[in-house]
């Protein structure tokens, strides 16, 4: 993990023959940590996070191989580095005749898709073709695009110049560098970004229904910004929170 303070996330396939060789491990000669993922009630559950304390990087692909593990040198900054630009799909046909009746519209302020009156302006569709496919494209200056929902959503912030991106520096001595990454309830990440942003805790986001944000953890600042840049989106920086029994200037 980035700044992850000699901590490295054991991510991949679960069997039961590695859970086995994981508790040996632990048991033998390997400090092996359990973290659990918050699941919110009714969701399904996710399986807790495991990390593998370490002395000095060096030692890690030995400790990996031990594992029965490939070692990957800070995963989530390479998944950073290889994500593509937002952009939308080849043209596309638009809603057959006698159609429009089952054309939905996105509506970014309640976060659903909407019965459409026409499908005239430019926005956000779906509907189902005559062999009942869910179909998602953007319409842009009368052309229909091809997308997906994820994508699509971020198509339609960059249209209307909307930031839904936050990040905020950890407030820690020393852990300036690495934040909260907060991304607006209606806008979830692509699955290439949420999966980069992921990897930088290993850590499953946390959603807070209160304030309408999901939130990423340790994720470094030029992380945060090449997630925004990839999906077209201004970043807002944020000032850290103030730190307990220190006085602010």
């Amino acid at each position: 993990m980035p700044f992850s303070d000699g901590m490295a996330v054991i991510a991949g396939r679960r069997t039961a023959a590695f859970d086995h060789a994981v508790d040996a491990a632990a048991e033998e000669w390997a400090a092996i940590f359990w973290a659990e993922n918050e699941a919110a009630e009714g969701d399904v559950p996710v399986p807790d996070t495991l990390y593998l304390q370490y002395d000095v990087p060096e030692g890690l692909p030995h400790d990996a191989e031990r594992l029965g593990c490939t070692y990957v040198p800070c995963a989530a900054l390479q998944a950073v580095s290889l994500l593509p630009d937002l952009a939308a799909g080849s043209t596309a046909a638009p809603p057959g005749v006698g159609n429009t009746h089952a054309v939905e519209r996105y509506n970014l302020e309640s976060h659903e898709y909407e019965p459409a009156k026409s499908y005239s302006e430019d926005g956000l569709y779906r509907w189902r073709s005559a062999d009942w496919a869910r179909l998602v494209q953007v319409r842009r200056g009368g052309q229909f695009l091809t997308t997906e929902h994820e994508y699509g959503v971020y198509l339609e912030y960059e249209r209307l110049g909307t930031s839904v991106m936050r990040w905020k520096p950890e407030g820690s001595t020393g852990r300036q560098r690495v934040g909260r990454l907060a991304v607006d309830w209606g806008a979830p990440l692509p699955p290439l970004q949420a999966r980069a942003a992921v990897l930088c805790s290993g850590l499953q986001p946390r959603f807070y229904e209160q304030a309408r944000v999901v939130r990423y953890d340790n994720v470094p600042l030029a992380a945060a910004e090449r997630l925004a840049r990839s999906l077209h989106q201004e970043l807002e920086i944020q000032k850290p929170d103030a730190v307990p029994g220190k006085a602010e200037r």
